[in-house]
């Protein structure tokens, strides 16, 4: 039998799991989709883990720790639930966290604010004793700006102004029109309040896309999404969160550089002296250094 630990990475849209050995060697590294994980109840959420920890590592390997980035535990309480839901479950010292607090262990570095801007957005900090603040992580009913779905969203009401004045030769318009699969913009509204968040975020290309064909309206809609994220940053930094740098992650700030640029520019502005990283590490590494540290306590 091989001692490992574990960590798993759990987004909006893919759930990580990885395995290591106490040398450092991947025993399991897989990816299963989410599916409504936000929907799921504690007890349904904690067991689908458990269930998937066992299948992977099967008879070869004894788990000693695990850690466990969760999408959608967006305060310190909803962690503490969750983790005290799966631990009967693993029966090893566990912990659970929000999964942008994955994003500095991942990274290598020993402080610092995680930011993801992937189907949604949050940013999630600590404090000098500590304590974990978050900002954002709202849905993209209230919120997510600078996310996927935020960046889509905020398409659609650029749109939908641009027609109700009268002007209606932005190339935001023909490219969010046939990524909708509409042959005008009065459906819109329609489509979009059919569609899961992550259909929304996987619209998110088209925006960058007008952008480079000159569209006045995506830049707007990119510039004020990097300004929001940014002010996640400075929410964190004014409530005593450790502000030295930010590393980013989630597919829509690292795929796409006028975002990356957009966020960069505003944090200067609000949080100077604040310096930008993308995080280049699968964010589940994240979660193995936090089971690692967990196993060795």
């Amino acid at each position: 039998m091989t001692d490992v630990v574990a960590g798993f990475d759990v987004g909006a849209t893919k759930t990580r799991l990885r395995a290591e050995t106490p040398a450092g060697e991947a025993v399991v590294d897989l990816t299963w989709p989410s599916g409504d994980w936000r929907r799921y109840s504690y007890p349904v959420r904690a067991k689908r883990l458990a269930d998937l920890l066992e299948e992977a590592l099967g008879a070869g390997s004894t788990l000693v720790a695990l850690a466990v980035g969760a999408h959608g535990c967006d305060s310190a309480e909803q962690c503490a639930r969750f983790q005290e839901v799966l631990a009967p479950l693993v029966d090893v010292p566990c912990t659970v966290v929000n999964d942008a607090e994955l994003i500095v262990p991942a990274s290598g570095r020993p402080t610092g604010i995680g930011l993801i801007a992937g189907t949604g957005s949050i940013a999630v900090g600590r404090t000098s004793d500590g304590e974990t603040l978050y900002a954002g992580g709202w849905g993209w009913f209230l919120g997510d700006d600078g996310g996927g779905a935020g960046l889509v969203r905020e398409a659609a009401r650029a749109v939908l102004r641009a027609r109700d004045r009268g002007q209606d030769d932005d190339p935001l318009i023909g490219h969010l029109l046939q990524a909708l699969q509409l042959p005008d913009t009065a459906g819109i509204s329609t489509r979009l309040t059919t569609g899961t968040p992550e259909w929304w975020a996987g619209c998110a290309p088209v925006v960058f896309a007008a952008h480079r064909d000159g569209s006045a309206a995506a830049r707007h809609v990119i510039e004020s999404a990097g300004r929001e994220l940014a002010e996640l940053v400075r929410t964190l930094a004014d409530r005593g969160a450790s502000a030295n740098r930010v590393v980013a992650a989630g597919g829509v700030i690292v795929h796409q550089p006028p975002l990356l640029a957009a966020f960069t520019a505003a944090l200067g502005d609000l949080v100077p002296g604040c310096r930008v990283e993308v995080l280049t590490e699968p964010p589940v590494n994240g979660a193995v250094r936090l089971a690692r540290s967990l196993a060795t306590a």
